[in-house]
């Protein structure tokens, strides 16, 4: 993998992390677990909306500070 695509790589990862925190911007949990309800109910039954949600608040605004670390370097 050259650099080139590794930065693009990281790219894609910080924007998909913008767009579900916009996705989910001033939504409480119940808000998120209705509307994603919706969206997976045809098919997607073992998804663990606590798990989804926790993922959001949590883990992906770690990951982008990381992110952000590698790419300014």
């Amino acid at each position: 993998m050259t650099i080139n695509r590794l930065t693009d790589y990281l790219d894609h990862m910080r924007q998909a992390i913008a767009d579900a925190q916009a996705f989910t911007e001033g939504m409480t949990q119940p808000d998120f677990e209705q509307g994603m309800r919706n969206r997976i109910a045809h098919g997607y039954f073992d998804i663990d909306l606590a798990v989804v949600w926790d993922t959001l608040q949590t883990a992906l605004p770690t990951l982008k500070i990381q992110l952000d670390s590698i790419v300014s370097e």
